[in-house]
Order: structure tokens, then sequence, then C-alpha cells
């Protein structure tokens, strides 16, 4: 028993409905139909990935370095300001060094108590001091990863580039 769809002067676009349907089903019966990717469309993606690894990767090991160089730079500002913090309340020589990894401490020249302690970012270190008085202040940090390059001395007046002072 079929059933009546009606008259089809009320649905004039029925027959294309239905018509396309059975198009779609023809398609998708089709063996060989597109299942994935082609050759060139994956050589494309992957010459853009290039592209943009050849980009990415140089910015982002600059970033670091200054990273590095940031680091120093704090831990320097750091270290000479309670140098100066020390001779607002007090006078005499004193030394700053690295005692261990990662830290830094402040002592009187004669190596008894220390004056004041503290801790330095990963792979920087204490690498030279001159310290006689409020206004003859040096001492350099350096990052022992990034090389002597990466050296900065705090002066009291200024914050310089180098590993010695003199």
């Amino acid at each position: 028993m079929t059933q009546s769809v009606g008259n089809l002067d009320e649905h004039p676009d029925l027959p294309r409905r239905i018509e396309g349907m059975a198009m779609l089903r023809r398609i998708r019966q089709q063996p060989g139909v597109d299942k994935g990717f082609t050759l060139i469309e994956l050589l494309a993606v992957m010459i853009i990935i290039g592209i943009l690894a050849a980009i990415a990767i140089p910015v982002f090991l600059n970033q670091r370095a200054k990273a590095k160089a940031t680091s120093v730079k704090a831990d320097v500002t750091n270290l000479g300001k309670e140098i100066t913090t020390y001779y607002i309340d007090r006078s005499g020589t004193i030394y700053a060094s690295s005692p261990s990894a990662g830290a830094w401490a402040l002592g009187t020249t004669d190596g008894g108590n220390d004056v004041a302690t503290g801790k330095l970012s990963a792979g920087n270190t204490v690498v030279a001091q001159s310290i006689t008085g409020p206004t003859s202040i040096c001492v350099a940090v350096q990052n022992t990863d990034a090389g002597p390059t990466n050296a900065w001395k705090y002066t009291g007046t200024a914050l310089l580039q180098g590993a010695t002072c003199s």
C-alpha cells in the first residue's frame, strides 16, 4: 500500500528535494571518495609550520638571554642597595661574596659575622667586589650559564656592564 503525498502542486520543490537526496546517497556510496588530505596540502602545511618555527625559535632564545641579563641586573642592584643601607648606620670596610650557590653574603673584612645575606637568581654569583666606604662601592654579579658577557657591576652611582672592580 502506497501512501499519497498529496497534490504535487502543493509542494512544487518536492521532486527536486527527492532527486537531491538520491544524488547524495549515490555520492556517499561511491568508492574512492576523498578521505584525507592530498600530498600538496600536507606539504603546504609543513612549509608554513617550518616558516613559523624559523621565526619563533630565535625570538624565544633571545628572550632567554634577555631574562638572564635582567636577573643579573636585578641581583646586583639589590646587593648594591643592601650595601648602601649598611652604610646609613655603620662605617668600615665590608665584603660581598657568594658563600653557596644562589646566595650572597655581606660581612666584615675580618670574616666574622655576616652583616646581611640574601638569595641570587639561578646561575648568578658574586664575581668581584671592592667596598671600602659609602662612596667607594663596587660589586659585580655574573650569570655563570650565560658566560662572561653577562656580568654587571653596581658602583654606587651607576649600573655598568663588566665583571671587574678596580
